[in-house]
């Protein structure tokens, strides 16, 4: 493990019917559970150009970054496949229209869009299942 924690954004994309959009990743449980894009902040980048250059990479969208509405500190969250300590910027986003989502397939192996009020019942890694709690009261 790093000597120091990990930032990371994870992005949770809404479309213009309050879908969620959810990935499976080899990286979480291997792939068994869901959760969303996202991934390392890069040194010299902003919190908005890690989301969208991380949504772009995984997804294949472009995306309107509405604001981080969750941070969260995890060490060594048992579903991910190495041990890290996280510090999770969680980012509110909104797809731009006719978007279409291309996987990049060495990350993401599935995706669905999932109503926002019940995705917390699909099965979920456990720091987006908060989010999730923490974004249904905020919308």
């Amino acid at each position: 493990m790093s000597e120091h924690p990990l930032p990371v954004v994870g992005a949770f994309i809404l479309n213009k019917n309050g879908q969620l959009l959810l990935v499976k990743s080899y990286k979480w449980d291997n792939g068994k559970i869901w959760s969303v894009p996202g991934g390392k902040i890069k040194i010299g980048e902003t919190i908005e150009e890690a989301i969208k250059r991380e949504v772009k990479e995984e997804v294949g969208v472009e995306i309107n970054f509405v604001k981080v509405f969750a941070i969260w500190d995890a060490i060594n969250p048992k579903e991910f496949f190495q041990k890290k300590h996280f510090i999770f910027l969680e980012c509110q986003c909104l797809i731009k229209e006719d978007e279409v989502i291309k996987l990049d397939n060495q990350e993401i192996q599935e995706f669905a869009w999932f109503d926002l009020k019940e995705s917390s019942k699909a099965n979920l890694e456990y720091w987006t299942r908060r989010s999730i709690e923490v974004l249904i009261k905020e919308i």
